[in-house]
């Protein structure tokens, strides 16, 4: 859901409902997800314990928050390279039509999300106080950091609309917020407990990052010097995903197709590298995130198979210049559906 309006989490909710009532999870599914739960938090703590010493013996931050509201935090290393998240969504999703679908809407629905539970993942604690969430927000793990990202993102999906602006898609919802720390093994308890559907707005740090100024580039030159091979590349998280919501029928995960297209300096500018465990400068010429055409541009979790990609388009129904496209290295179309932006 980068950038675009969380209207279709609505729609998706109701399919996630329905789907419920016709193919609820049998035993078990049930039993598998927990059991899931408990394989995921066993890897991601090894994981994160051994990212940290590692960050700790090189002088590497754990966690950054930049001006500009981004997050990224340091989940672990692949093939001795740094693996970070960041958050996507920076300037907002924009409730466009919302009221289409509340009370007296054009589409018939009367929906205000009264008596439902959404979930949200994101960079950060979400501020329970904020005036929007009337003690219908709790924050279902240990987090205690802040972000404003995830406040935001909250009050997109159920800000009760005591500023009329701000009202959210599912105003009178209730939700359970997590941060992205051990985010599988949580989602695979929750939707064991009866979730629904849950938004997950952020992704792997792919291809290039403008950090202050100066670039990154965060692929990896043994497999390729022109594009980080993570793009449209199935990954281990990618197939964890899937695992749970195959287990989980009536279960579906929204997820932010990411803001890379086009991402990158011109070719030849010089950047940072990975390189013999430190960032090192470089000026090989680089693709721009998508390459020439802008196509697979959606990376890792992004990519599963059983949940809901998204992806922005703007007014007129015509692609964006920031939302990532596909296709799957496998071939798969990506994103699943796109909304404005």
């Amino acid at each position: 859901m980068n950038k675009v309006t969380l209207r279709i989490l609505s729609i998706t909710f109701i399919l996630a409902f329905q789907l419920s009532i016709l193919w609820g999870q049998t035993p078990e599914q049930r039993n598998a997800l927990r059991q899931l739960s408990v394989e995921f938090e066993a890897a991601y703590t090894q994981q994160r314990s051994e990212a940290i010493r590692k960050a700790d013996s090189l002088g590497m931050p754990v966690r950054q928050e930049f001006e500009d509201g981004t997050i990224i935090e340091l989940q672990g290393f692949k093939n001795g390279r740094p693996v970070y998240f960041t958050t996507h969504n920076l300037e907002g999703a924009q409730v466009i039509k919302s009221a289409d679908v509340w009370s007296g809407g054009e589409a018939g629905f009367s929906l205000s999300g009264q008596g439902q539970t959404l979930g949200m993942w994101d960079g950060g604690a979400t501020r329970l106080t904020h005036q929007e969430f009337t003690g219908r927000v709790i924050q279902a793990d240990d987090a205690v950091t802040i972000s404003d990202h995830a406040t935001h993102v909250a009050a997109t999906m159920v800000a009760a609309g005591t500023v009329a602006a701000a009202k959210g898609m599912s105003y009178q919802a209730n939700l359970d917020a997590y941060d992205w720390i051990n985010d599988e093994s949580q989602m695979a308890t929750a939707a064991a407990n009866g979730l629904n559907v849950s938004q997950h707005s952020y992704g792997n740090i792919t291809g290039w990052r403008d950090s202050d100024g100066d670039w990154y580039w965060y692929g990896d030159p043994s497999i390729s010097e022109t594009e980080d091979y993570w793009f449209g590349f199935y990954n281990q998280r990618a197939r964890n995903w899937d695992l749970i919501a195959n287990n989980a029928p009536h279960y579906l995960i929204v997820k932010s197709a990411g803001n890379d297209r086009g991402n990158g300096p011109e070719p030849g500018t010089g950047h940072y590298v990975w390189i013999d465990s430190s960032w090192q400068w470089s000026t090989t010429v680089r693709d721009k995130d998508g390459g020439a055409d802008g196509y697979d541009c959606i990376s890792t979790n992004g990519t599963a198979k059983n949940i809901m990609t998204l992806g922005a388009v703007t007014a007129a129904g015509a692609m964006s210049n920031f939302s990532s496209w596909g296709p799957t290295d496998d071939g798969r179309i990506k994103p699943d559906i796109v909304a404005k932006g």
